[in-house]
C-alpha cells in the first residue's frame, strides 16, 4: 500500500516552472500538451495586447485631460480679465462723473465768490459815495 502511494505521489508530483520548457529533462505535468501551452501563449498574447490597448487609452484620457484643463485654465483667465475690464471701465465712468461733479463745483464757488465780491465792492460804493 505504501509504495502504491509513493507510485501516486511521483507520477502526479510535478514542478509548474516545467510545463513550459521543452528540454527539462523532467516528464512534464499530465496537464501540459502543446496545444494547451500554444492556448495559453496565445491567450498571454491577447492580454498583452488589449492591456497595451489600455495603456494606450488611458494615455490618451490623459492628454485630453490635460488639454481640456489647459482650455479651461484659458477661459479662466479671459473670463477674469473681462472681469477686470468691465471693472476698470465702471471705475472709469465713476471718476469722468466725480470730475464733472468737481467742475459744477469750482464753477458754483466761482459764482459764489463773484456774488459776494460783487455785495463787498456795492457796499465799499455805496459806504464811500454816502453823503452822511
Amino acid at each position: 500500500m505504501a509504495a502504491a502511494d509513493n507510485n501516486k505521489r511521483k507520477r502526479f508530483a510535478w514542478d509548474p516552472s516545467n510545463c513550459f520548457q521543452k528540454d527539462s529533462g523532467t516528464s512534464p505535468c499530465p496537464t501540459c500538451r502543446r496545444k494547451r501551452a500554444d492556448k495559453l501563449l496565445e491567450g498571454s498574447k491577447v492580454i498583452h495586447e488589449s492591456l497595451t490597448s489600455i495603456e494606450e487609452q488611458t494615455q490618451q484620457v490623459a492628454q485630453t485631460s490635460k488639454n481640456v484643463s489647459d482650455h479651461i485654465g484659458e477661459i479662466v483667465k479671459q473670463s477674469e480679465a473681462e472681469a477686470f475690464e468691465q471693472k476698470q471701465s465702471s471705475m472709469f465712468v465713476a471718476l469722468d462723473r466725480l470730475f464733472a461733479l468737481q467742475d459744477a463745483l469750482l464753477v458754483e464757488t466761482r459764482s459764489m465768490k463773484a456774488v459776494v465780491f460783487y455785495f463787498i465792492s456795492m457796499l465799499a460804493i455805496y459806504m464811500l459815495t454816502s453823503t452822511k
